[in-house]
């Protein structure tokens, strides 16, 4: 179980879903041809259905890494004394999302992996430079989270999701898609109709997802690795590496 630890959270095979979701947008006809092997669709109906189904799978995916990012806090966390029972254990994302903010010093320092009470004073500023990107993050981690919530518990729990296109009355326009899910406290005949416009944004905050996650769960490496040694190499997430993640 150590060895799964260890190899969890692998930043290539995480990004493998959002960059082939992101290529067949950007490259529709290409991917209808050599991937899927079906002729050119000219039904703009059926295009803008695909394209709204592509974007969705990004969001799905994106809302996959905030959990994600939720078992990477805590099993990798400093004083988390019995990882692998953290793994196995069912963990509830918006309970934690929910209580974000009023998190302390020592709880963003722990789920970096670093010691919670720590004395920093040498590398004060760098390191108060990190915690507030963290807040700003998990702030924005939280607000994605809970804005997509209801669609990803359709999705997740039996693909609860229905794609339509809309034809414009005037012929003025171009046809546009939506979504169409059952929210579960509503009354079973309401349903609630969503679109995504752009998944660029979630594609930015996947990126600075997994940076994130790679950043704690090296410094737990590096604890296990050097732990008997005099010193350990802990490193801390930068605006800069943040601002770079796509």
């Amino acid at each position: 179980m150590q060895l799964l630890l260890v190899h969890y959270f692998d930043p290539v095979t995480r990004r493998v879903k959002l960059r082939m979701f992101d290529w067949a947008l950007k490259h529709l006809d290409e991917f209808l041809d050599k991937i899927l092997g079906i002729p050119i669709i000219k039904d703009l109906e059926i295009r803008v259905q695909l394209e709204e189904y592509l974007r969705s799978e990004i969001i799905f995916t994106v809302m996959q890494l905030c959990e994600d990012l939720v078992y990477a806090f805590e099993t990798y966390k400093f004083t988390n004394p019995d990882p692998v029972v953290t793994f196995k254990t069912i963990l509830k994302a918006p309970k934690f999302f929910a209580e974000v903010k009023d998190r302390e010093v020592r709880d963003l320092l722990d789920w970096l992996s670093w010691p919670p009470e720590i004395n920093f004073d040498a590398r004060r500023s760098e390191v108060t430079e990190a915690l507030d990107q963290i807040r700003e993050f998990l702030e924005r981690v939280k607000k994605f989270y809970f804005q997509h919530l209801q669609l990803y518990n359709c999705y997740k729990h039996g693909s609860r999701v229905a794609y339509l296109s809309h034809p414009d009355p005037g012929d003025t326009e171009e046809p546009y898609a939506t979504m169409l899910y059952f929210p579960p406290e509503k009354n079973r005949n309401v349903a609630v109709v969503t679109r995504i416009d752009d998944a660029t944004d979630a594609l930015k905050l996947a990126g600075e997802i997994l940076y994130i996650s790679s950043v704690t769960k090296q410094n737990w490496l590096a604890r296990k690795r050097d732990e008997e040694g005099e010193t350990i190499s802990l490193i801390l997430p930068t605006k800069r590496e943040l601002d770079q993640q796509s």
